[in-house]
């Protein structure tokens, strides 16, 4: 800032400058923040619905459920349009896959939000359902947000 300069220009030039900083960083970094919460919630509330859904086809048939691998296959299936950032699956108690979709694990270069859901035979757990999902979307659209805001 300049010497001569008045004290209602060097607090117009630094509000200025807060204001431009807050902008630079605040609005992408809230774009961040805010969609790495509604994936979260969306992902909650998917894995409910389908450990719900596997739940009621376990205690229909409790002895040989973890034959039904097709069957939960297509209950767990994404919903999404993009599927190459979604990994799911169910597991028996013992670790071993019953199902996944899709058939074979992407490798995710990019941070991921995993869930688990235990699933249930008349109060017993006997296995897990596992959902991964890839927020390389996100990032790109955020850095995307950040070019705009430049």
């Amino acid at each position: 800032m300049l010497e001569g300069d008045g004290p209602f220009v060097r607090v117009a030039k630094w509000s200025a400058l807060c204001m431009a900083a807050l902008i630079a960083f605040g609005v992408p970094g809230g774009y961040l923040y805010f969609g790495y919460e509604r994936l979260g919630g969306q992902i909650a509330a998917e894995i409910n619905f389908k450990a719900y859904h596997v739940t009621h086809l376990i205690t229909g048939n409790p002895e040989f459920w973890q034959y039904e691998g097709l069957h939960i296959a297509e209950l767990i299936k994404s919903t999404s349009p993009d599927t190459d950032s979604e990994f799911n699956r169910v597991l028996d108690n013992d670790g071993n896959v019953v199902a996944q979709y899709p058939a074979q694990r992407p490798e995710f270069n990019w941070p991921v939000i995993a869930r688990q859901q235990p699933l249930f035979d008349y109060g017993t757990q006997v296995g897990r359902i596992e959902m991964i999902h890839s927020l390389q979307t996100l990032y790109e659209r955020t850095l995307a947000v950040s070019f705009f805001l430049c």
